[in-house]
């Protein structure tokens, strides 16, 4: 998930919308063993990053995923 989430966060950096990464990083998070507030909380932060990045914020993008990896890592 985190290179992924790495190869997300650098294609938002230059400006690439990768929609079919955003949903098989969807697929891999649900198969993560996490609680349910924790699900919400990073399947809301991937969903804001993708909406972001395919209305051309990009930095916005970056920003949501590099708090996913946080929350992740």
């Amino acid at each position: 998930m985190e290179r992924t989430v790495d190869l997300l966060i650098q294609k938002a950096k230059v400006g690439e919308l990768w929609p079919d990464v955003y949903e098989r990083a969807l697929a891999v998070l649900e198969s993560l063993p996490l609680p349910t507030s924790e699900f919400d909380l990073a399947s809301r932060r991937l969903r804001n990053a993708l909406a972001y990045a395919a209305s051309g914020e990009f930095g916005a993008a970056a920003f949501e995923l590099r708090m996913l990896r946080s929350q992740l890592g």
